[in-house]
């Protein structure tokens, strides 16, 4: 967060840097009939250029926990010659699936 002393000098120098062209002035003129330094002119617009450039984001980092594997994998060959390959983290499931496909009789 930026003090109210930053956010005031911020603002003195973007009424002074907006205020500028329209004066018809050189820097060293405008800067002279204001009583502020060149020095202090060029270091500001340069700091308000770099407060204007959007953020670098670098690859951030998300916690992540790693679970084990309990995937239950299995393929089922059809008499027709079709093979149905299943992934589940859910027994019941499958269960349920098979259970479905064998017109709702347990195995």
């Amino acid at each position: 967060m930026r003090s109210k002393r930053s956010v005031r000098l911020e603002a003195k120098w973007r009424k002074i840097f907006a205020e500028h062209p329209r004066s018809g002035q050189t820097i060293r003129a405008y800067c002279k009939a204001r009583h502020v330094t060149e020095r202090a002119f060029f270091f500001w617009r340069s700091e308000m250029e770099r407060l204007a450039q959007p953020l670098a984001v670098g690859p951030q980092l998300i916690p992540i926990r790693i679970l084990p594997d309990f995937t239950l994998r299995m393929q089922v060959r059809c008499p027709l010659g079709h093979v149905v390959r299943l992934s589940s983290h859910d027994g019941s499931l499958l269960s349920n699936l098979f259970r479905a496909l064998n017109g709702g009789v347990a195995w």
